[in-house]
């Protein structure tokens, strides 16, 4: 989760799980922000731990040149562990909270968070920006493996 350590050794195993695979690229820089570009959409990816969500927006648009180019633009977060519809909304920039899948442990219990774990797919079209989102809790997983 905060693991600057050994994450980052787990994505160099995973490169090299996929470097024959042409569709599945990972990521491993040590940037705290990614953003991916698909047709009229930019989406911004952190963990979310680090700095303010209200501030997402402009620090989206002072690190991409194509911001303003960009019809949608939406940032996903999973720092707090639990799903959040929207956090803010500022000047079109959407700032989402993702579920997890991670389970609780003590730490988390201790200071009374719970959550839903579960996890999420979205649907991008290239001109229309988001269209779908599917959720799958644990146990539909579970019941499904």
């Amino acid at each position: 989760n905060h693991d600057t350590e050994s994450m980052p050794m787990l994505g160099e195993v995973l490169a090299a799980w996929y470097r024959n695979d042409s569709d599945v690229t990972v990521r491993n820089d040590p940037e705290p922000r990614h953003y991916v570009r698909y047709g009229a959409s930019l989406i911004g990816l952190t963990h979310g731990h680090e700095g303010k969500a209200a501030d997402l927006p402009l620090i989206m648009a002072t690190e991409r040149p194509d911001f303003g180019t960009a019809t949608f633009k939406l940032w996903r977060c999973g720092h707090l562990h639990r799903k959040s519809e929207t956090i803010s909304e500022h000047s079109g920039v959407r700032v989402c909270v993702a579920p997890s899948l991670a389970a609780r442990d003590s730490w988390h219990a201790f200071q009374g968070y719970g959550h839903m774990r579960a996890m999420e797919a979205h649907v991008w079209h290239r001109e229309q920006g988001p269209i779908g989102q599917f959720t799958a809790s644990v146990p539909a997983i579970e019941r499904a493996a």
